[in-house]
């Protein structure tokens, strides 16, 4: 009845009572464990509701953490929430899963800045934390995501891409050990060991906020996925475009550490700019000669912040291309700023994808980007659940 009186609007008042034995009374201290469940508002169709709500829902917490005025110390006109409850909710269809969209952790530590407050609950989602000046929003990591960035010689800073190559996985590790506390099975923390219990040198992680085996279960194989696939690092310098892109992103690197245009048969293909374009017939920046007989795909950098991927065949000159459809959006010609490109194979369009790993930022407008070869298997057991796998 006492505590009845305290009411706070975002606080959590717990009563215990314990009976004066010699025993209780010469205890100097005491820890209490409970569960309890955030009290936050729900801003879903971009109003907010009535009263607050239990949930562990990620956009919800994101969204009451960012508008703390100690933590993210954001107004409501700086957070897209309809943006932010639409790449959560794509995350429990693509997975099948409610679970993957929840979030359960005490974060008690001062330290801990409210970036990697949002890096923690996305990464147990499988998504990545976003911020364009003060506005935050999300991206989600999938398979199948569309290339956002193309880089070639012309948006890279010359001679800084560094390439090397892996024919073994990193510190010889035979899985991934993930730990979590699972609410299904009274709270209790849990380990995870993939792809089998019998490995014995894996990757440890501590899966902060998994609140259920299925998502230790996504999250964990797709560490491990990634441990087993990735073949390939890529490091450069860039300018400009390197603002637009962030860890988890899928972009195209041509490689221009070889002194000599790759050559395919008797023709080379490269990559360069558009100078001139109408209807279905362009003109670039380098000659490049198609052997007959062979399918290829031109990559061109749109302005919407995505790749467009089109067959081509061989124009009036090396310089000149027909294009088998329209591009999706008007290609720039002119500027400072041209329209980017490259040429590959059809059957070995993929080669060039790549995946951002960190990026660091070196001046105004010049950025270092770590990005690892994209391998569609990384996400092959993104499914599990919806199978039934779990």
């Amino acid at each position: 009845r006492y505590l009845s009186k305290l009411v706070y609007d975002n606080r959590v008042l717990i009563s215990q009572r314990t009976q004066a034995t010699r025993a209780a009374t010469a205890v100097e201290s005491r820890m209490t464990n409970c569960i309890a469940e955030s009290l936050v508002y729900s801003y879903r169709g971009g109003v907010r509701s009535a009263e607050r709500i239990p949930s562990r829902n990620i956009a919800d917490l994101i969204i009451e953490l960012a508008l703390h005025k100690r933590i993210g110390r954001r107004s409501l006109n700086e957070i897209n929430t309809e943006e932010i409850y639409r790449v959560f909710d794509e995350v429990v269809e693509y997975f099948g899963s409610g679970k993957m969209a929840e979030f359960n952790y005490t974060l008690d530590n001062t330290n801990q800045s409210f970036e990697e407050i949002c890096r923690m609950m996305a990464g147990v989602s499988g998504a990545n934390e976003r911020r364009l000046n003060r506005a935050l929003y999300f991206d989600f990591e999938k398979a199948n995501k569309q290339p956002i960035l193309l880089f070639n010689h012309r948006n890279k800073k010359a001679q800084t891409e560094v390439r090397t190559y892996n024919f073994k996985i990193e510190n010889n590790y035979d899985g991934v050990e993930i730990t979590y506390v699972d609410s299904e099975s009274g709270w209790v923390e849990k380990t995870l060991k993939i792809p089998n219990d019998q490995i014995t040198n894996p990757k440890k992680i501590e899966g902060n906020g998994i609140a259920y085996k299925a998502q230790a279960h996504v999250i964990g194989w797709r560490a491990w996925n990634k441990l087993k696939y990735q073949r390939v690092n890529c490091k450069f310098e860039c300018f400009a475009e390197g603002e637009l892109v962030g860890r988890g992103d899928s972009i195209i690197v041509v490689d221009d550490t070889r002194l000599s245009p790759i050559s395919f048969g008797n023709g080379s293909v490269t990559s360069g700019e558009v100078l001139s374009w109408s209807g279905l017939n362009i003109e670039v920046s380098q000659p490049c000669s198609l052997r007959e007989g062979q399918d290829y795909i031109i990559h061109l950098q749109m302005k919407n912040g995505f790749t467009d991927q089109i067959s081509i065949s061989q124009g009036p000159s090396e310089y000149n291309f027909v294009l088998s459809r329209p591009p999706l959006e008007a290609l720039v010609t002119s500027g400072e700023v041209k329209t980017v490109y490259s040429i590959t194979e059809d059957n070995r369009q993929d080669d060039d994808l790549f995946i951002v790993s960190t990026k660091n930022r070196n001046g105004v407008f010049e950025n270092s980007v770590n990005a690892t070869n994209l391998d569609e298997r990384y996400y092959q057991n993104d499914k599990d659940i919806i199978k039934n796998l779990i």
